[in-house]
């Protein structure tokens, strides 16, 4: 694809995040917003459920 965007819409202290591929929203105190839509970002849950699988 080769393509990603970040767009905050804001109206007083309400505000809507949107994003596309792998570029990330940050908010205050460098709180990372949003989660990469990535292939590697995709497998990270499988890889923590596998950590903690009791067999």
């Amino acid at each position: 694809m080769g393509t990603t965007m970040v767009l905050l819409l804001s109206q007083g202290s309400l505000y809507n995040v949107f994003w596309v591929g792998d570029s990330r929203a940050y908010g205050r105190e460098r709180k990372q917003l949003t989660v990469d839509h990535s292939l590697v970002q995709s497998l990270i849950p499988a890889v923590d459920d596998a950590a903690h699988d009791p067999r």
